[in-house]
């Protein structure tokens, strides 16, 4: 039972002395009589607040004032009836209030997320109801404008998140079933726009928790004939056509085939359903349940707009199954929806993102340009092609850049028509060079100087040596191997020999073991 701060005063009659004079009779100016003087009209009376218990309130218990007359709905919000956490003035109840006569329902947010940091009511929580009357200005009112009699407070605390009836079920007995869907089942060409998006109505209120990607999920099965543009029901060109021009599912008893190749010759089964990237929510209330699935992708051109798209000239099946569960734990009626998506033509696009300090990036760890002069507001990577494998007659001297004697337009050394293998046989030295290079090289736009091999192997044993002055690009188009007891150093001071730990006068030393 609810425990009372201040006892429900049970309903007064009034009795107004009355004095007649030459047949007009006027009210005394004693507790009674119309809206008018501010000691007038306190007859409001709470006459019940419904709870199924002051220590054991499930979170989707609706509180349920009763009152002695009708409510005027303009006085009931969360400032004249105050639901809050804790004994004192805590975080307000988010949640409705319904009007309806002499009745005042509150019903508490619902929660869509597992860990209920969106619900209305928290477990195992101390609640505080408070309701502003006789002198408060915001007080509830009757239809006449009077207000509660006097300021009443109560208190109760909701179920632990451990109690088996957390929550109470909305629908005790039956289990719940999808009873719309959109797209609906069987739809044709829907069409590719922003916001794409599935939503299933379900008949009661779920379980939050059972709400993810292992219940409700998102497949491709099949792709339509890309050459096919077909007009479908809806209007939008379908791929999914057969040789007289039907876009209808050929195959309705099978909701994961749209047709088969004797039906629709242009369809192609896939070998393994594509599962399709989606954000699966939960939106719900007492007055409806929805799954809403959003695609995670889209291709619009424009950031701003890029939104949600389903994929274009697709059969598209959504899977709700028996994981999903109501408050109860009883679990849905399986459900599958199925419906073809329109057959876009050739599309072109790019997706830019601008890069605008909010998020910290660690440049000493990438190898992408940071709002540089060739990547100015943004962070852009550049993808290093593997050369053409001819390295030139010298596979101890490098290919590219160019040369500062001839202006930078005229390669190292040249090609010789042979593809190089490199695979030394014994210690090798790769001579960088012994002057800085200034001349960009094609690959990355530094001024590494860049080998180009066919194939790169070291075998055990072999020691092979990157020494000089200036930083270098291997480039291999086929296999890079360096076997077990094979080493791959660096060495910036154009000696061979064992590198020194401690540097050397007048140079910098490094060295790097690949194994």
């Amino acid at each position: 039972m609810i425990r009372p701060t201040r006892s429900i005063r049970p309903t007064r009659l009034l009795r107004l002395p009355l004095l007649c004079m030459a047949a007009t009779c006027l009210a005394l100016p004693a507790c009674g009589g119309g809206a008018g003087g501010e000691l007038t009209g306190r007859g409001l009376i709470l006459a019940s607040l419904s709870v199924a218990s002051a220590d054991s309130v499930p979170l989707n218990e609706v509180l349920v004032f009763e009152f002695s007359e009708g409510v005027d709905p303009s006085t009931i919000t969360s400032g004249s009836i105050q639901i809050r956490e804790g004994s004192a003035f805590g975080r307000t109840v988010p949640g409705l209030f319904i009007t309806q006569g002499a009745s005042v329902q509150f019903r508490p947010t619902l929660p869509s997320r597992c860990d209920l940091a969106d619900s209305g009511f928290q477990p195992a929580t101390d609640y505080r109801v408070q309701l502003l009357g006789f002198p408060e200005e915001f007080a509830v009112r009757n239809l006449a404008g009077q207000p509660l009699d006097t300021t009443q407070t109560y208190s109760f605390r909701t179920r632990s998140d451990s109690d088996p009836e957390t929550f109470v079920d909305a629908a005790p007995g039956s289990a719940p079933r999808i009873i719309a869907s959109s797209p609906a089942n069987g739809a044709e060409a829907v069409p590719v726009v922003d916001g794409n998006r599935i939503v299933l109505t379900v008949s009661e209120n779920l379980d939050p928790c059972a709400i993810n990607l292992n219940t409700v999920r998102l497949f491709m099965r099949q792709i339509g004939d890309p050459a096919a543009f077909a007009p479908s029901a809806g209007g939008a060109a379908s791929g999914f056509v057969t040789a007289g021009g039907d876009t209808s599912d050929q195959t309705p008893a099978d909701p994961f085939t749209w047709g088969t190749p004797a039906t629709m010759p242009g369809v192609t089964t896939l070998l393994q359903p594509q599962r399709i990237p989606a954000d699966i929510t939960l939106e719900q209330d007492f007055l409806g349940t929805r799954i809403v699935v959003t695609p995670s992708f889209g291709f619009n051109a424009d950031p701003a707009r890029n939104a949600s798209r389903f994929p274009e000239n697709a059969l598209l099946t959504l899977e709700a199954t028996f994981g999903v569960t109501d408050f109860s734990g009883a679990p849905l009626v399986p459900f599958v929806v199925a419906f073809t998506t329109q057959n876009l033509g050739a599309q072109e696009s790019n997706y830019v993102v601008e890069f605008e300090g909010e998020t910290p990036i660690l440049e000493s760890g990438t190898s992408a340009d940071v709002n540089t002069a060739r990547a100015p507001s943004r962070v852009q990577g550049f993808l290093l092609f593997a050369g053409d494998g001819d390295n030139g007659a010298d596979q101890l001297a490098p290919s590219l850049p160019e040369t500062d004697a001839s202006g930078c337009t005229l390669p190292r050394q040249a090609n010789d028509g042979v593809k190089d293998d490199f695979d030394p046989l014994a210690d090798v030295l790769l001579d960088t060079g012994t002057t800085p290079n200034t001349c960009p090289n094609s690959t990355d736009g530094s001024t590494a100087v860049v080998w180009e091999f066919s194939s790169f192997r070291i075998r055990s044993g072999v020691t092979v040596r990157l020494v000089a002055v200036n930083p270098a690009i291997l480039l291999v188009d086929g296999d890079a191997t360096i076997e077990a007891g094979g080493r791959l150093l660096a060495r910036a001071d154009g000696l061979g020999g064992a590198p020194q730990g401690r540097g050397g006068a007048g140079y910098a030393n490094a060295q790097a073991t690949a194994v």
